[in-house]
């Protein structure tokens, strides 16, 4: 819980230039089921729910002087449409926001003073998820319930129709600093 509070702040008025409008970023953490409180609250609400950075709570190992080692993943999410092809879902959602906060989130990332990437100085592994959870693909991590298809592999696991890019997060971090 601690990481995902550290990184709320770490991500706090991010926004995002999109077709010269700025957007804010939307964070928060949690499981799928919190993901789908999460999103019906919003719905609810009538509140902005995307671009979404999400961060999946994993254990973390402690070190001295309250630094934190962990792998999780980091899942930026935007609502789509199910019935696009890729080639136009490129154009709707990746090109012009999933791939742009990927790059954001990189670089916030590895400029905080209190966050160590551990990628060999690269940026931060990926894989891209059109209709995110209709078909997992052998996802990154698999050990939270993100990675769960649904049984017919033809309905969301979550409440929303979304794409995603799924970050393979590993870094060390000093929530209390952050915090």
């Amino acid at each position: 819980m601690i990481i995902g509070i550290a990184l709320k702040e770490v991500f706090k008025d991010l926004t995002l230039s999109v077709n010269n409008t700025d957007i804010s970023v939307q964070f928060h953490f949690g499981d799928q089921k919190e993901f789908n409180m999460w999103v019906a609250s919003k719905m609810k609400s009538n509140k902005q729910k995307y671009p979404l950075i999400w961060y999946v709570i994993n254990n973390p190992e402690p070190f001295n002087n309250g630094k934190l080692r962990v792998e999780s993943q980091l899942i930026l999410f935007q609502g789509t449409k199910q019935e696009l092809f890729n080639d136009s879902r490129y154009d709707y959602t990746y090109k012009d926001i999933l791939e742009p906060l990927y790059e954001l989130v990189n670089k916030t990332l590895s400029q905080h003073q209190y966050i160590t990437l551990l990628h060999k100085g690269q940026p931060i592994p990926y894989k891209d998820e059109p209709n995110f959870g209709v078909d997992t693909n052998e996802p990154l991590l698999t050990s939270n319930d993100f990675a769960k298809a649904s049984s017919k592999q033809t309905k969301s696991i979550t409440i929303d129709v979304v794409d995603a890019k799924i970050l393979r997060l590993k870094m060390e971090i000093y929530p209390k600093c952050i915090i």
